[in-house]
């Protein structure tokens, strides 16, 4: 089994140690990203490193290889790491500084509507429960928790989509 050390856009300045899975290991390269699970998120890193062994136990897998191709090769990652060592700016965040922008993927939780759901459950909502409803009828692919808040300026969504996961 493979192993590699990823730089994640965080405030620690160590790189984080993930097990390659066997389906990915011929996909792995240096500069390319990945999604590694990171506590309950996924986020976007940057292999840094392969290695064969590694000293942790327990270390997660990583979950896609992103990218075709690197997007810096492993000669440019010595001057990176020296830019992140002088200014004393994490690895992972040097990186997405000095790649270009809007190449993240970001986790979050995607709301829809079962495609078994009833306008008759609708009875015994809350107004912002309705609006959630009905936006979510005008979005039949779905929507980001990000998008819902957007739509619906209320600060408290928790409990009418609890609320709506207990009525299907």
């Amino acid at each position: 089994m493979k192993y590699c050390d990823v730089a994640v856009s965080i405030s620690s300045i160590e790189t984080l140690t993930y097990s390659v899975p066997h389906e990915l290991e011929m996909h792995v390269e240096i500069g390319k990203r990945v999604l590694v699970p990171l506590g309950r998120r996924k986020v976007t890193g940057y292999l840094v490193a392969i290695q064969a062994t590694s000293d942790w136990e327990g270390v997660k897998d990583i979950i896609e290889v992103l990218d075709p191709e690197p997007l810096f090769a492993e000669a440019d990652l010595a001057f990176y790491r020296w830019v992140s060592e002088y200014y004393m700016y994490p690895l992972g965040k040097t990186l997405k500084a000095i790649l270009p922008g809007g190449i993240d993927v970001e986790s979050g939780l995607w709301l829809s509507l079962s495609p078994q759901w009833e306008d008759s459950r609708e009875t015994g909502l809350s107004d912002t429960g309705k609006q959630i409803v009905a936006l979510l009828k005008d979005c039949p692919a779905g929507i980001s928790m990000k998008q819902l808040r957007a739509g619906i300026p209320e600060r408290h969504l928790h409990n009418d989509i609890t609320r709506l996961q207990e009525l299907g």
